[in-house]
């Protein structure tokens, strides 16, 4: 029997109805058929025991005895165990089939990890020096590349944390642009209230106008009536003379209404001017220290390095900071005694060390439950403090090209 070179691990939506799921392969064993059930991301492989296999060198079926829940997904692949278990006796013929089977064997478990491998992490290809074993797993902390970009290592910075806190000062600067944008608009509000006084102060100076064009018209209408009435030279006169007062009168009134009335108005615009200036000054200073905060919030995440003088003897470290030393002689490192529960704690020492000096870590507790051993070389030393533990936890990982 020969086996194709199409083995291709199935994923298939399950419906809560159907039970039977396909693949396109040839399984060669029923036992090596490995079910899985995904569900929000994670693969839980399923009892054997919970269906059956059907299949021949085209490919088959795995057939449910209860069909999977609505929304998960079903795997079908082939685990072919990594064991040869036929016995081949001399002086006998040659055993075709079972050489056979086994080299199907063979092959099947050449696909199978050939498959896992497509899956695995991978360096293009040419590159060495590149060391990709994982750091120890700690709680918060990305996968990032070293300084010299050859190796993996935790960051040391919590992101949860970052981006929380990052995400609180967004939100004050978005408070703060809005209320610069309410100032803006009332400062709007301000500047049409102007425009409709000055609006209305130019109505009024249009009725005083007319006012006093209405004034002018019955004056010329008394002087022809005395005209065509000479007879009455007296009556007249004084009639003329009561008008004239008259229309002096209305127009010393109208002026001095149109005039009061006019300041009125042009006050009322240099106020709202003034409102209106306050109000956009205010709106400014608000973005400005807005645009400054957010500044602040960005500058806020980065941390400087430290440099330590001594060579030796104590050295005293502080929490949530970054070190540069040279350890040329023995050395004690004095660690905070007192730390603030529930928050994220930790201490890098970027050491350059010659000899093999003694190092006292200030801790019994180290990651991997081993006390590092330090010879001459570069190194990162980390302190964290496991709230869990109530003490701090160090370890050290050396650095450089890869052996």
């Amino acid at each position: 029997m020969t086996l194709a070179n199409n083995y291709n691990p199935t994923r298939q939506l399950a419906n809560g109805v159907t039970t039977s799921f396909t693949f396109t392969y040839d399984m060669i064993n029923s036992e090596y058929a490995a079910v899985y059930q995904e569900a929000d991301g994670v693969q839980t492989l399923v009892d054997p025991g919970l269906y059956t296999v059907e299949f021949d060198v085209n490919g088959g079926n795995v057939v449910f005895k209860t069909a999977p829940a609505a929304g998960t997904y079903i795997v079908v692949g082939r685990s072919v165990p990594l064991n040869q278990e036929t016995p081949y006796k001399t002086s006998s013929g040659f055993p075709a089939n079972r050489v056979e089977e086994n080299l199907d064997k063979l092959t099947a478990i050449t696909q199978q990890l050939a498959d896992d491998s497509e899956r695995s992490p991978k360096i293009p290809i040419g590159m060495t020096g590149v060391d990709l074993n994982l750091p120890a797993p700690s709680a918060g902390k990305a996968l990032v590349w070293n300084q010299e970009g050859d190796a993996l290592t935790n960051s040391s910075i919590n992101l949860d944390d970052t981006v929380a806190e990052v995400t609180a000062q967004a939100d004050r600067a978005e408070d703060k642009a809005d209320a610069a944008a309410a100032s803006a608009a009332e400062a709007l509000n301000s500047q049409n209230a102007a425009s409709l006084s000055e609006s209305a102060a130019q109505t009024s100076a249009s009725q005083a106008s007319a006012s006093a064009a209405a004034a002018e018209e019955a004056k010329n209408l008394a002087n022809q009536a005395v005209t065509e009435l000479g007879d009455f030279d007296t009556t007249v006169s004084t009639a003329k003379s009561e008008i004239t007062t008259l229309t002096n009168t209305s127009k010393s009134e109208i002026s001095t209404l149109a005039t009061t009335e006019k300041t009125a108005i042009e006050t009322m615009a240099d106020e709202a001017e003034t409102a209106a200036v306050a109000g956009i000054n205010t709106a400014k200073d608000s973005a400005v220290a807005a645009v400054s905060a957010a500044g602040e919030a960005i500058a806020d995440y980065q941390q400087p390095i430290v440099q330590i003088a001594e060579t030796s003897g104590t050295v005293t470290l502080e929490t949530t900071k970054i070190y540069q030393m040279s350890i040329s002689g023995d050395t004690t490192f004095s660690l905070p005694t007192s730390v603030t529960g529930g928050y994220f704690n930790q201490i890098k020492v970027m050491a350059a060390v010659t000899g093999t000096p003694v190092i006292t870590w200030g801790t019994t507790n180290f990651f991997n439950k081993e006390t590092p051993e330090i010879e001459a070389g570069n190194y990162d030393f980390y302190f964290d403090y496991d709230n869990a533990l109530g003490a701090w936890v160090a370890g050290a990982l050396p650095k450089g090209a890869a052996e």
